[in-house]
């Protein structure tokens, strides 16, 4: 089974050396890096293999089975992750240390285990707390601890399956009710137990609110310019770009949906590796909501990952 050229078709332009060397030296020159030519011919081709091999990852995990597909969707989200950070580090990688994942979860799973549950560690160093600090400049995540259900409900594509299995509400779309007028349901409050001016206190004011008389009925509106839209840092977004509001308090804490597909691909690739027993059994038995949720971020994140890296590459501020 061939992998569609939707998703890869955004990368075919690194398929030439010749253009990733100009891509790259474009790249430095707008960051001041001094001997740009140098450093993008020395960098060009370790990008476009960066880039090849996560492909190659990532057209196998197509005809893979379930089981095993997290390896491979893992190793190859790392790989187009090492491409996006020689934009970033010339020197990329400088020492060893930036080689470990740099995310770590429990060896020894209990009795009762369930994968919502189960939990990340981030590393104070590795490759994760680099590409947080250097393609998201977020350098405050070393030590936290989240849970696979934070991190799950921070993907609204998953966000109709969540609520039949968990009765778990992600967020609400947000919808433009007129030019530069927006609105979610107001169901948003009361899961968040906040009143609509508490609310707008909570976003430090990023999003305006709409004077009553102007409001619609059950409706959470304010006044925000499109252009705008995509810069809001707590939004969550979907495959088809609808951009929803969170219903969950923790879910407005900075996290880019890149960071939750890696640290949920890490986890399941450490477990397909080493809890043998209890992956086989998931799989055999099917008895645990843990499968559909499991298979369904598999399926999202090997078309959705590469579409957000591939964004991240033509992205002009990158």
């Amino acid at each position: 089974m061939k992998q569609s050229n939707t998703v890869w078709s955004h990368y075919f332009p690194f398929k030439s050396v010749t253009y990733t060397q100009q891509y790259l030296r474009s790249k430095y020159e707008k960051r001041g890096v001094k001997e740009p030519l140098s450093f993008s011919y020395k960098n060009g081709y370790p990008f476009c293999y960066y880039i090849e091999h996560g492909r190659k990852f990532y057209e196998q995990a197509l005809s893979a089975p379930y089981e095993l597909k997290p390896i491979l969707l893992f190793y190859g989200a790392i790989q187009l992750l090492k491409a996006t950070l020689l934009i970033v580090d010339e020197r990329y990688p400088q020492n060893s240390e930036v080689l470990a994942h740099g995310l770590s979860s429990r060896k020894r799973k209990s009795q009762h285990y369930e994968f919502s549950q189960d939990t990340v560690l981030i590393q104070k160093r590795g490759l994760f707390s680099y590409v947080a600090h250097h393609l998201f400049q977020l350098s405050s995540l070393e030590g936290q601890k989240f849970k696979m259900m934070e991190l799950l409900v921070r993907l609204p594509d998953l966000r109709q399956l969540l609520d039949q299995l968990y009765q778990t509400t992600i967020g609400y779309p947000i919808l433009e009710i007129a030019p530069g007028i927006y609105g979610a349901s107001e169901r948003l409050l009361d899961d968040l137990h906040m009143t609509a001016s508490r609310y707008f206190q909570f976003l430090k004011h990023e999003i305006k609110p709409l004077s009553t008389q102007n409001a619609r009925a059950g409706t959470l509106t304010f006044q925000l310019n499109k252009d705008d839209l995509s810069e809001l840092t707590f939004t969550l977004i979907d495959s088809n770009n609808t951009y929803y509001l969170p219903s969950i308090k923790k879910s407005y804490e900075p996290l880019p949906e890149i960071l939750v597909h890696l640290m949920l691909l890490y986890n399941l690739s450490m477990i397909a590796r080493y809890e043998t027993e209890w992956w086989s059994e998931l799989h055999l038995h099917q008895t645990s909501n843990d499968l559909p949720v499991i298979h369904a971020f598999l399926d999202l994140t090997q078309r959705k990952f590469p579409y957000r890296v591939a964004r991240l590459l033509s992205d002009p501020i990158l």
